[in-house]
């Protein structure tokens, strides 16, 4: 049985700030601006099965509450064979306001998630 999976990993970001030293399970997944969605993307990382580790830093303009604080996922993340798709190329990392976050493996490069998209477009595209 696996214990790990080698999958190329995309940031999605529906925080109303940019965050940075976004780590999975100790490896550096990238960087995300403002409600950035897809935009980084890290090949060839290696994941392991089970319980997953989350955690980012949060930025913003000079003077932000919270600039440098580095937060970590509040709700339990793990990923498990079951999770993976035969012939999965790309693991989809969403991190929500709320500071919870959403593992999805896909064989396709990741879409928004419902719940990322509903944000995307009520705070980012509607100002609500």
């Amino acid at each position: 049985m696996k214990k790990e999976v080698v999958l190329d990993v995309v940031l999605f970001s529906y925080l109303s700030r940019p965050i940075f030293d976004v780590y999975l399970n100790g490896s550096d997944i990238g960087v995300a601006s403002s409600y950035g969605g897809g935009r980084a993307v890290m090949t060839a990382v290696t994941i392991p099965l089970g319980p997953q580790t989350l955690t980012w830093r949060l930025d913003g303009p000079a003077g932000t509450a919270g600039n440098g604080d580095t937060v970590t996922v509040k709700n339990s993340l793990s990923f498990t064979a079951d999770q993976i798709p035969a012939d999965s190329h790309y693991l989809g990392v969403h991190i929500y306001p709320d500071g919870t976050a959403e593992l999805v493996s896909s064989v396709n490069f990741p879409e928004p998630t419902p719940k990322g998209e509903k944000i995307y477009k009520e705070k980012h595209l509607h100002g609500r």
